[in-house]
């Protein structure tokens, strides 16, 4: 997963898979497979772009068309990112 590497490589904290092989593979090359189908399989970019961005993160058999719809809309706008901040709910303590 060369995106993840990079941003290591640039100093960003990247938080270790908690449920690899549970909700999505476990197998990076089976990963990085199911991701790029997802995304090549979701909506057209709008013409918009995006302030904000709400995606599910539930298993991929669940959620994973949605996501991949959501995080497309950035594909093209990536190089104007300067900051990603996440919310989410703790599921495990």
């Amino acid at each position: 997963m060369t995106e993840v590497s990079s941003a290591a490589d640039k100093g960003a904290v990247v938080k270790p898979p908690a449920v690899a092989g549970l909700f999505y593979s476990g197998n990076p090359k089976q990963l990085r497979s199911d991701v790029d189908n997802f995304l090549s399989e979701s909506l057209p970019l709008d013409e918009y772009i995006p302030r904000a961005l709400i995606a599910p993160h539930a298993g991929y058999i669940y959620s994973g068309a949605v996501a991949a719809s959501a995080y497309r809309q950035l594909k093209l706008r990536d190089q104007n990112i300067e900051r990603i901040l996440m919310l989410g709910p703790a599921h495990r303590v």
